[in-house]
């Protein structure tokens, strides 16, 4: 199972995953207050349980707000009952993902909170994302299968986003190859996910958020931030002058900086 942190971080991290209007900015600048004060992360959730939000923390008005509206709408048992699924909070700077993950996005702005079911990989291997588009060819399919299970039979780690195509290729085959994968859909956990042994999946979005485009759009970074590089085994074009996913990721990678290597 995933390494966690304490009940009373982790709590205070979910509430603030469910706070409207608390994005990565927000989340790194409340980190930054509470380590001002004499409350720990763990003790500020411990108040949170308690339905107590300290002044002192440095909210927002606007925040305090969405806090107090996350409390009150059930928090606490959106909390139980994902522990009781077998999920987890993945809170910043956990060393369930690897330390690149958490510098790139400090750097971009990324989601430093997680909801995560599964086994966590080993943070120091080499995290290889195998993307591409869902029409790839058989020929595109079978050499990204190869990739896959060469990698993790070497050691690694296979990352993806779980889509049709090129994405569920790689997974299976590390799978199938007894490998660590880690996977990032476009949407909320399912509650009665089972993953695999050596299987993570981790998602930034809170329960019952369903699928759209800019959640998986969004969703590219997190994948590119979190390998230590990138295979893109097929590459679609886009619609009405829009990049397709595989494109968008792409770009992604590119502005963060992940190396890449794009088959023909």
């Amino acid at each position: 199972m995933i390494t966690t942190s304490s009940t009373g971080r982790q709590f205070l991290y979910l509430v603030l995953l469910l706070s409207n209007g608390i994005g990565p900015v927000a989340v790194e600048r409340i980190i930054r207050n509470v380590h001002t004060t004499d409350l720990s992360e763990d003790e500020l959730g411990e108040l949170f349980i308690q339905g107590i939000i300290p002044t002192r923390i440095g909210l927002s008005p606007l925040h305090l707000r969405s806090v107090a509206d996350a409390i009150d709408n059930g928090a606490l048992r959106t909390f139980h009952n994902l522990l009781l699924s077998g999920q987890r909070i993945i809170c910043p700077y956990d060393a369930v993902l690897p330390d690149h993950y958490w510098e790139r996005a400090h750097l971009n702005r990324l989601p430093k909170i997680f909801i995560g079911c599964g086994e966590a990989p080993p943070t120091d291997a080499h995290w290889q994302a195998i993307i591409g588009s869902r029409s790839a060819s058989q020929q595109s399919l079978d050499r990204a299968a190869e990739r896959a299970r060469d990698h993790v039979q070497s050691g690694g780690v296979i990352v993806s986003g779980g889509a049709a195509g090129v994405d569920t290729t790689a997974l299976r085959a590390a799978h199938q190859a007894g490998g660590w994968t880690v996977c990032v859909p476009s949407a909320s956990l399912v509650s009665d996910l089972k993953p695999q042994p050596r299987e993570l999946h981790i998602s930034p979005y809170p329960p019952m958020t369903t699928f759209a485009p800019g959640l998986a759009m969004a969703r590219n970074g997190i994948i590119a931030s979190l390998a230590t590089d990138i295979v893109v085994a097929h590459v679609a074009p886009g619609r009405d002058g829009r990049p397709s996913g595989t494109q968008d990721a792409i770009q992604r990678a590119n502005k963060i900086g992940v190396p890449m290597t794009v088959w023909e």
